[in-house]
């Protein structure tokens, strides 16, 4: 567990991929919760790489 609160970003990366893969090859877009999830996660670790998640305190 401590692997993932280290490397947060690439687990999201990963998982957002993985996500979006199932989606397409397995169900053929016939839900789109792992659309939305998998985009999310990939959204989320573009922000926070680029640095515009802005002043939290």
């Amino acid at each position: 567990m401590d692997y993932l609160h280290t490397h947060l970003m690439e687990t999201l990366v990963v998982l957002g991929l993985v996500l979006l893969a199932i989606e397409v090859m397995i169900l053929g877009f016939s839900t789109f919760f792992f659309v939305f999830c998998g985009c999310g996660g990939l959204r989320y670790c573009a922000v926070v790489f680029s640095g515009r998640t802005g002043n939290l305190a």
